[in-house]
């Protein structure tokens, strides 16, 4: 939310017209914007008429709903009419939820997140009896429910599940908009947060070719920025799973991408497992290829002297200590350290998906993320950048709905 000083200089106001209009002549006070594109149904127009004519220095326009009942139809023609007012007018735009039915609410907001555009709507104080008590009114800015700009696709397709009611009405030629496209992607992007990168691959690229036999429908929705973006994220996968540098980058991005929905304990597992595979990764360098089962031989005469096996199987813990005891620096920089009693063992012992019955939160898992983050830099291993973090980038599906 925001305050009054955030919605100055309204050019445009976008006003659904309801059956209370009590609050209209306070904020188009407020607002006073140069046009006033309010959308009515039959029913709700009445009454509306005295209150545009105290304010003859507004341009009013006219916008009708026939059925406001039909919740599909409704969200279609709000999203035209704002697109329309967006492409006609110039200036700042705002559309105000006041007085709105729940069909058209949701689908102004929707509609305006999207299309980048501001909301408002008038708070006001009751008395005992709920009525407004007159000069307790004050116009509250609403931050957009999702900005395409700032918003991953991920988070774009929790909304449109969540919204299904309002979006499942828009059809392409072949299936909905959400089956035929945004399905194909959320699966490839979901198959990339459970590390089956070649099954992601394959949903991607089924991305792409409706993406491309869309393009081929509508020639003006200009996708090629949508087509690079997935062509992109195909190329940076791993070839494959393995213990390496690319796998280990998609895991700290894994990771960080769970902490940041709040997920603190799941992305404790993946630190975890990030800190095994950078020292199963340095081992390779002295001929160690499986530390489920290495061979005696291999490993250092004093770590052979305290455990004496044929065989042995490499802990993250035991494998900094071969690491120390050949002398290499990963090992010689934190095996101590480790020995003593490391951050990212006991905060992931703590954890409920371990050995503890604590949830994780957020500064604990802020100390586990900065000694994964040094020891990927003593490994020589670049640290994801925010880019990178935020794959999904967001896609303005809003132009798949007039097909």
């Amino acid at each position: 939310m925001g305050t009054r000083k955030e919605v100055n200089g309204v050019n445009v106001l976008v006003l659904p017209v309801g059956y209370s209009k009590g609050f209209m002549p306070f904020l188009l006070r407020e607002l006073n914007p140069m046009v006033c594109h309010y959308i009515v149904t039959v029913e709700s127009y009445s009454g509306f008429e005295p209150i545009m004519q105290s304010f003859p220095n507004i341009q009013f326009k006219k916008h009708v709903i026939e059925d406001p009942k039909d919740v599909g139809r409704v969200a279609k023609d709000i999203f035209r009419i704002v697109k329309n007012i967006k492409n006609d007018e110039s200036g700042k735009i705002v559309v105000d939820i006041t007085g709105s039915t729940k069909p058209m609410t949701a689908s102004l907001l929707l509609t305006a997140s999207l299309l980048n555009i501001g909301a408002t709507y008038v708070d006001v104080k009751y008395d005992k009896d709920k009525k407004p008590i007159p000069g307790t009114e004050r116009l509250i800015s609403v931050d957009p429910v999702l900005k395409t700009s700032g918003y991953s696709l991920l988070n774009t397709l929790d909304v449109l599940y969540t919204h299904w009611e309002y979006l499942s009405c828009f059809e392409v030629s072949e299936g909905t908009v959400i089956g035929d496209i945004f399905n194909t992607l959320f699966l490839g992007l979901s198959e990339i947060e459970l590390f089956n990168y070649q099954k992601a691959k394959e949903d991607l690229r089924r991305s792409i070719v409706r993406l491309e036999r869309i393009s081929k429908i509508n020639s003006q929705l200009q996708l090629e920025e949508e087509l690079e973006w997935i062509s992109s994220l195909i190329d940076r996968l791993p070839q494959k799973n393995g213990v390496d540098q690319k796998n280990i980058q998609w895991l700290y991005i894994n990771m960080e991408r769970k902490a940041r929905r709040g997920m603190y304990d799941d992305a404790i597992l993946r630190a975890y497992r990030c800190l095994e595979m950078i020292i199963q990764l340095r081992l390779k360098k002295y001929g160690i290829e499986n530390t489920s089962n290495v061979p005696i031989s291999k490993l250092p005469e004093e770590f052979r002297r305290r455990y004496g096996d044929e065989t042995t199987k490499l802990t993250a813990m035991k494998g900094l200590e071969v690491l120390y005891l050949f002398g290499d620096s990963l090992g010689r920089r934190f095996y101590e350290e480790f020995r003593e009693g490391s951050v990212i063992m006991n905060i992931r012992n703590y954890s409920y998906l371990a050995h503890g019955c604590n949830p994780i939160d957020g500064k604990k898992y802020s100390k586990v993320k900065g000694k994964i983050e040094e020891i990927m830099k003593e490994a020589g291993i670049t640290i994801p950048d925010e880019n990178e973090i935020n794959y999904s980038k967001p896609i303005n599906f809003m132009k798949f709905m007039w097909l």
